[in-house]
Formats: C-alpha cells, structure tokens, sequence
C-alpha cells in the first residue's frame, strides 16, 4: 500500500470512528443497549464496506494498475451481496434497533466519503507520470 493510500484510509477511517462512538454514545442514551450495539454495528458495517473496498483497490493498484476497475466493480458486487444477505438476515429481528442502525449508517456513510473527498484534494497526486526535465535536442530543417 503506498503512502497516500495508508492517508486516504486513515482521513477517512479517523472521522467515521469518531461518528461511530457519538452515534453509539447518543443511541445507548435514546434507546438502551440493543440502539448503542446497533449503532456500533452500523458503524462497523460501514467502516468494512469502504475499508474493504480501499485495501482491495490498493493492493491491485500496486499489481496490476491495469485491473483496478475491474477489481473494484467485482469488489463493489460482492459487497452489496453481502450487505443484502446481511440486511434479510438480520433486517425483520428484534435485536436490532432500525432507527439507530439507519441513522448511523447515514452519519458514518456521509462522514466517510466527505472526510476521503478532503484528503484527497488535499494529497499533491501526479495524474500522469512525471517525465524528467531533459532540453529537447533541436531539430534543425529547412528555413
């Protein structure tokens, strides 16, 4: 993983924690036990779903940068599967509390992705790269 692979995850991952535990800490307050384990599962939910998405588009880029669309679409399909299945299973029990599960999503969700956009304005990227500064030899022709 390069240098500013490791400073987007962790400008983004920083942030959410810190959503995480206030939506924990607010949902235990609103809602007992079961709202402050929804909102730490939500959270975690969350911070996998993108967390997974990043190493894995990180780890190809450092392969095979040609592949890393592919990858990450595959990765992409695979997660929403799973987050479905995890949505069925767990979405009609009693043991989690919807209110605070959703909103949490919601709030580590929106902080990921502004917190990720600001790092990465922020990080000096080459968007191609840089040819070293050589004087082009003159090419002498007709006049």
């Amino acid at each position: 993983m390069q240098t500013h692979d490791a400073e987007q995850f962790r400008g983004a991952a920083l942030p959410a924690a810190v959503v995480t535990a206030a939506a924990v800490l607010i949902a235990g307050l609103a809602a007992g036990g079961q709202g402050a384990a929804s909102a730490l599962a939500a959270g975690a939910v969350v911070t996998a779903f993108f967390g997974v998405g990043h190493l894995v588009s990180s780890r190809v880029a450092d392969v095979a940068p040609t592949a890393v669309m592919a990858v990450a679409l595959a990765t992409y399909a695979v997660k929403v599967l799973v987050l479905g299945v995890l949505l069925v299973l767990v979405g009609g029990s009693s043991a989690v509390d919807g209110t605070a599960f959703g909103v949490t999503v919601f709030a580590v969700t929106t902080t990921w992705l502004a917190a990720r956009v600001r790092v990465f304005a922020r990080l000096r990227l080459f968007y191609v790269d840089p040819v070293p500064s050589v004087p082009a030899a003159r090419v002498s022709g007709p006049s």
